[in-house]
């Protein structure tokens, strides 16, 4: 064999071995790209059960037209068929941890052929003072794996959050029905991820967002479809925080001021009542407003408070605390007295029930907390009533008859029957009812009848009762 020859005999062996190693990397190390990703070590969240609105600064909804640009799964949607329709077009949510964005679009914008989404840009640009800060959404121009990703507010550096395929820890991103015919975009990002590409974006941070979709290959820029108008523009827009909203939180509580507690019948007892109120996560809340109606036979003696005003409109208190920042507690009294009745012994009297609070968050979120948590005191302590059947004066010819009557002491209690120094007790029923049969024969003549129950005091009624058995006479005449 020549030099020739057993050259090209050692060319085709390294040929040879050379795909065989191919062949055995694809068998023993399976190609990945494919499969989802999360390159920074993230795991994605569960989605949010709800989404927020994102308002402009007037507390609007935002709208965009439909059926103004094609295709359709770069249109960005209001619910209509075409023109402006009734729904929101963006959403936004926050879990402590991860921000959600979402966008209304008109067609299904979901090609899991194409790696994830149809070949455009879902982004929503951060603003931070009114200047392009960060551009965070769903980049689906590859044409081989789809992509979550943080940019800078020039598109210079970027990072990628979650790739496709959208599964697992890097569920990132989804594309569902909106219930309407059309379609969501979702995706989410860690607010760490955005601070790390950011740093000037935190929590505490006053943003406004833009959405939109693109062709460019700058992911920094919108080109297709713009929420609003023609151009990225912060002029107009909310000013939000990548935090929860803030929820306005009432408690109440209850002082004795005078009088004794548990009330008692015919005596006077004064109490405070005082409504506390904080702004519940991490934004201020305006336009605070506490709503407390007071029970009819509960008197308002006064009110007061440090912070805003409150003032009280027959039964109802109006208490305006103004604009409460996060985490603080402002507070309120009202002072109430009551004058329990004797028809009210033992009975539990509500002198605060339920009040609600509410309250505009930073993000135009108008958010009202009911409170259930009713304030009662009792039972009334005092006399009780009772009171004999039949009234004043009762005819009967049984030697002995039953007596019966209603008291409102408590079930169970006793009720004591005397009549010519002979007592008999009787028990208070369900229904606060109690009745007996007299078992000491009675004479023909008027017995008074004397009926008694006692609690902190004696309750008391008086009744003449007269026996008479003697048969009519009867005249015979012939």
């Amino acid at each position: 064999m020549n030099f020739k020859s057993q050259s090209y005999y050692l060319s085709l062996k390294r040929r040879y071995f050379f795909s065989l190693l191919i062949l055995f990397s694809f068998l023993v190390f399976p190609n990945n790209s494919k499969a989802g990703n999360s390159p920074l070590g993230d795991t994605a969240a569960a989605w949010p059960g709800s989404f927020s609105i994102y308002h402009k600064a007037d507390g609007s909804q935002i709208r965009d037209v439909d059926g103004d640009q094609n295709p359709g799964y770069a249109d960005i949607s209001s619910g209509a068929t075409s023109g402006v329709g009734s729904l929101p077009s963006v959403y936004l949510a926050y879990d402590g941890k991860n921000v959600f964005f979402r966008l209304r679009i008109h067609d299904d914008p979901s090609d899991a052929s194409h790696g994830g989404f149809k070949s455009f840009a879902y982004s929503v640009v951060v603003g931070v003072g009114g200047t392009q800060t960060a551009v965070i959404g769903v980049n689906g121009k590859s044409a081989q794996v789809d992509e979550v990703y943080i940019a800078n507010g020039d598109g210079s550096q970027s990072s990628i959050i979650y790739t496709y395929p959208f599964t697992g820890i890097s569920t990132g991103a989804r594309a569902i029905s909106d219930g309407s015919g059309h379609f969501f975009v979702d995706f989410q990002v860690p607010l760490s991820k955005i601070t790390q590409r950011v740093p000037s974006i935190t929590a505490s941070t006053p943003v406004q967002l833009f959405y939109g979709t693109s062709t460019a290959g700058n992911l920094s820029v919108i080109n297709k479809d713009y929420m609003t108008g023609s151009s990225v523009t912060f002029t107009g827009l909310a000013t939000v925080y990548f935090s929860s909203p803030s929820v306005p939180t009432l408690t109440k509580s209850s002082t004795l001021v005078s009088g004794v507690n548990p009330p008692t019948t015919g005596q006077t007892t004064t109490y405070d009542l005082t409504l506390s109120l904080v702004a519940a996560g991490a934004n201020a809340l305006s336009g605070t407003l506490v709503n407390d109606t007071i029970p009819t036979g509960v008197s308002i003696v006064t009110t007061s408070t440090a912070t805003g005003t409150i003032v009280a409109n027959g039964q109802v208190v109006s208490w305006n605390p103004g604009t409460i920042q996060p985490g603080v507690n402002v507070s309120a009294t009202i002072r109430v007295s009551v004058t329990p009745t004797i028809s009210q012994y033992g009975s539990t009297l509500t002198i605060n029930p339920g009040a609600y609070s509410s309250g505009t968050d930073v993000q135009k979120n108008v958010l009202t907390k009911d409170t259930s948590n009713a304030i009662t005191v009792g039972p009334v302590r005092g006399t009780p009533q009772i009171t004999i059947s039949g009234g004043e004066n009762v005819l009967t010819n049984d030697n002995t008859p039953t007596i019966s009557g209603t008291t409102n002491a408590n079930n169970g209690s006793v009720v004591t029957v005397t009549i010519n120094g002979i007592s008999q007790t009787a028990t208070v029923q369900s229904g606060v009812t109690w009745t007996l049969t007299w078992t000491t024969s009675l004479s023909n003549t008027t017995h008074t009848v004397n009926a008694s129950v006692t609690a902190e005091g004696t309750g008391t009624d008086t009744q003449s009762i007269t026996n008479d058995t003697t048969p009519p006479t009867v005249a015979v005449t012939s």
